[in-house]
Formats: C-alpha cells, sequence, structure tokens
C-alpha cells in the first residue's frame, strides 16, 4: 500500500504512472486498484491495462494510446 500513496503523489503532480502487479498477491491488487481508482477519478484520468497485471496511470494531461484506443485528455 506504500506503493499505491506514492502512485497517488505523482498523479497528483500530474506525472503518469506504470503499475505491474506480477509480483503482488491477487487478493492484494483489487485493493490496490481500488484505492488508485479514487485518485484517478479525482484528476479525471483514466487507468488503462497495457499488458498482464500491467497499468498505466494518467492524469488528465496525458494521451494515453493503447492498441484498442487513443484519448488525449484535457
Amino acid at each position: 500500500m506504500e506503493d499505491a500513496q506514492a502512485v497517488t503523489k505523482y498523479l497528483r503532480e500530474k506525472t503518469p504512472v506504470i503499475i505491474s502487479f506480477e509480483e503482488t498477491a491477487d487478493s492484494e491488487i483489487k485493493r490496490i486498484i481500488d484505492f488508485i481508482s479514487g485518485t484517478i477519478y479525482a484528476v479525471a484520468g483514466k487507468m488503462s491495462p497495457v499488458g498482464q497485471k500491467v497499468f498505466i496511470c494518467a492524469p488528465a494531461n496525458i494521451t494515453v494510446e493503447t492498441p484498442n484506443e487513443s484519448r488525449k485528455f484535457l
């Protein structure tokens, strides 16, 4: 959860973050995503999967391009 708090700090500072849950227990992943989702909502950002247990979290000022979509958040 310490890392989740660091992620929220970066997002509030308008810095995108890539999170890898590859070494995280499945039971913890949901808790962490729930925690970070509140910040994502607050900064009008987005969380998108980019791989197996890998996500990008981006604040509103970042363009996120994944194989299925491209969005610019202003």
